[in-house]
């Protein structure tokens, strides 16, 4: 009986430890308790007091920080939720949440070197397409394409329908001028988001830079279609595109259409010039530099092209005597007599 006796006044004795402990405002329980109950009911300042209180009592308490940095996250104070998260991952380095969290702290806070860090360790423990490409990301904002290249690459690996992932390695081949390793990569994004035209354009434009001047049009028209404004760039690209093939009087008339926008451009009417020399249309060709001309009598560089033409056109001493004038007013020019003009 007097067993019985000790066993129930010690079950009493833990249950009034207990029950003091949660009421004791000398403990990190009873504030914690209070912390999240004023937060509960949005009484954000007190919430955040307790929140500090608890911590007092127990600095070490996983939980309580955890519970502080989603408070901080809640109320978008970045700042504080940070140094929380770093504490957090000080107690336990290999917490996936805390790390994710400082990753995308830094990320967001526009810290991308201290980003490229975290993420860098999370792709350790948790080695996702979604981490391997914020960690590229990350590290193009620091200009270390060769380290994005690798994170991409990874994350291309994971998931090969990550659009986003593919996308970005080929921006950084194109970055670094390895423009054919970019095109199956451009290939593989569009193909996974064919909505994106902005990324079928820049595809178009590596091509542009290729000479590959018809798979670069093929794919100016049909980011066109997809929806890409037709602005002076896009017809000046296209039409240069087209200069380049057998439309080069197609290209001719796309040049045509951004002078009706920006009439006598200098740089469009030479080009356009240039287009008409290249095929033997002398005449023509002679036409559109004497515009610029008349628009610029300094610019030697078209007076000069305007004597030439006439000299392919058979008025050679005509020619000459204008080729002589632009090379007084630009002795530069004189270099053309010795090297064959190419476009």
């Amino acid at each position: 009986m007097k067993m019985k006796n000790c066993v129930v006044m010690f079950i009493f004795s833990c249950c009034c430890i207990l029950s003091y402990a949660a009421g004791d405002p000398d403990s990190s329980g009873f504030y914690f308790a209070k912390a999240k109950s004023f937060q509960e009911q949005r009484r954000w300042n007190d919430a955040e007091n307790h929140y500090l209180k608890a911590l007092g009592f127990d600095p070490n308490s996983y939980e309580i920080r955890q519970a502080l940095g989603k408070y901080y996250m809640e109320l978008r104070k970045y700042s504080e939720a940070k140094s929380v998260y770093e504490k957090m991952h000080q107690l336990r380095p290999a917490d996936t949440v805390a790390l994710s969290q400082l990753a995308t702290l830094s990320y967001n806070l526009k810290k991308f070197p201290e980003a490229a860090v975290y993420l860098s360790e999370l792709s350790g423990y948790a080695p996702t397409d979604y981490t391997f490409t914020r960690l590229g990301k990350a590290l193009v904002e620091t200009e270390d394409y060769g380290k994005a290249t690798t994170a991409f690459e990874n994350a291309v690996k994971k998931n090969p329908k990550n659009a986003e992932a593919a996308y970005e390695l080929a921006r950084c081949f194109s970055e670094t001028n390895n423009l054919r390793k970019a095109v199956p990569y451009y290939l593989q994004a569009i193909e996974n988001a064919p909505a994106k035209y902005m990324w079928v354009y820049e595809l178009g434009l590596i091509y542009f830079d290729m000479s590959d001047f018809a798979s670069a049009i093929g794919l100016f028209e049909k980011a066109a279609e997809a929806g890409l404004p037709q602005d002076l760039a896009y017809l000046e690209n296209l039409g240069m595109a087209q200069l380049g093939t057998t439309r080069y009087e197609t290209g001719i008339a796309t040049l045509e259409k951004i002078l009706m926008k920006k009439p006598n451009d200098p740089q469009v009417m030479y080009q356009i010039g240039q287009a008409w020399y290249k095929h033997e249309k002398f005449e023509k060709a002679r036409e559109w530099w004497e515009k610029v001309v008349d628009n610029d009598p300094q610019n030697f560089r078209a007076m000069y092209m305007v004597g030439m033409a006439y000299q392919k056109a058979g008025k050679i001493a005509k020619g000459r005597e204008i080729c002589d004038r632009a090379i007084f007013g630009d002795p530069s020019l004189a270099n053309l007599r010795q090297e064959k003009i190419s476009f």
